[in-house]
């Protein structure tokens, strides 16, 4: 897992809105990535749901959500459709995003990504990383704290 305070690895990555490009965000708004284990399980759904509705929230913050996971695209297209979520998630069929991020996998299922959270700041930072689900609450606080 990446340390806070590290540089944010550079990627490009393909998701259901189009292609991804760190570096477009970097100088212009934090980003909160959620690497999350499975498109359509139970925990990975609440969890980009609870995302969703504070998605308003996070925009105020300058903040943009990613999702990722290893997933194909039409499969983020269904399950962003299904579940209503407008923002992008990347396909990363190859695992490349999440080995850069140091994002482990499920010991029960290898192929899954495991549920790992990350901001990065304006500046290309990593400045959260949590193993998990945090709660909106605590990702807020997290970026509020970086404005300080």
């Amino acid at each position: 897992m990446l340390k806070i305070g590290m540089p944010a690895p550079d990627f490009i990555g393909e998701s259901n809105q189009g292609k991804i490009l760190l570096k477009d965000y970097i100088g212009k708004k934090n980003i909160i990535l959620f690497f999350y284990p499975k498109d359509g399980t139970t925990i990975c759904t609440q969890q980009l749901l609870d995302a969703e509705v504070a998605y308003e929230e996070y925009k105020r913050l300058d903040t943009e959500i990613l999702g990722c996971n290893q997933d194909s695209l039409e499969s983020h297209q269904q399950f962003a459709q299904k579940n209503g979520l407008t923002f992008s998630l990347i396909s990363d069929p190859n695992m490349k995003i999440a080995n850069a991020y140091e994002v482990g996998t499920l010991a029960e299922y290898p192929d899954f990504v495991d549920r790992t959270v990350y901001i990065i700041d304006f500046d290309g930072v990593i400045s959260y990383a949590v193993k998990g689900n945090p709660s909106t609450e605590e990702l807020i606080h997290a970026i509020e704290s970086t404005r300080a």
